[in-house]
């Protein structure tokens, strides 16, 4: 028999509607109280599993009293989280919320983390609401670079993707890539673009016996034999156009 669990995007809205109901300043039974609310706080889009365990968990108490739905599903989802992920993982778990140009990133305090972060490009801090912020552009790399110090990210990556982040458009990418013309001339391939350093770099690989530089008309000459493993090399930034 198939248990009947919610998924992590109802979590997330459930989340979403306790926290609408304000920060816990009496006990007056509306809303987090203030221990749940402290983590819960925090807890936005791309949570680690571990997180999705502890916030199924926290939201059982709250079911018939204000979410009004069934207890014992509830139930259900924090076993069968809490069975595939250990809670206790979640400190090294992020969650983030993207904005137009920026996202905010939450996490426990992790000062490894906050030195990677501290590290980037257009990159704030509001102390309001204890939240670092990251422009869009640079998101991808900064949730890679809290992998490499042990934050678990990839829940937030895929959820970046998703709202895409770092995923250009077919368009974009053409434009990025560099135009190459190439025109054989008996054992060599003439290879004339704009200037490009990756480019030049891949050329530059090539033993020298096996290319050459025309300053004249600049333009770079390789042998054929070297030409496809250049192009190959060469695939995700390079458009060969034959003449």
């Amino acid at each position: 028999m198939t248990v009947e669990i919610f998924t992590k995007e109802e979590l997330l809205q459930f989340n979403e509607k306790m926290l609408g109901r304000g920060v816990p300043d009496s006990d007056d039974g509306v809303g987090y109280n203030k221990a749940d609310y402290s983590t819960c706080a925090t807890y936005f889009n791309g949570l680690s599993n571990p997180q999705y365990a502890d916030l199924a968990k926290r939201l059982v108490k709250y079911c018939n009293t204000q979410l009004c739905v069934e207890r014992a599903k509830m139930e259900n989802t924090a076993k069968e989280l809490g069975s595939m992920y250990d809670v206790s993982d979640r400190s090294n778990g992020i969650s983030i919320e993207v904005l137009e140009n920026e996202t905010s990133i939450n996490f426990k305090y992790n000062k490894d983390f906050i030195d990677v972060i501290k590290s980037q490009r257009n990159r704030r801090y509001d102390s309001e609401s204890k939240t670092w912020f990251v422009s869009n552009d640079t998101l991808i790399k900064v949730l890679k670079d809290l992998k490499d110090f042990g934050a678990d990210v990839d829940n937030a990556i895929k959820y970046a993707e998703s709202k895409g982040i770092g995923i250009a458009t077919k368009q974009e990418k053409v434009e990025k890539v560099a135009k190459v013309d190439t025109k054989s001339d008996g054992e060599m391939v003439l290879l004339k673009f704009d200037y490009n350093k990756n480019i030049v770099d891949e050329i530059k690989k090539i033993d020298k016996k096996d290319r050459q530089w025309n300053p004249d008309f600049k333009f770079w000459a390789i042998k054929q034999s070297c030409f496809e493993m250049l192009k190959s090399s060469l695939s995700n930034i390079a458009e060969f156009n034959s003449l």
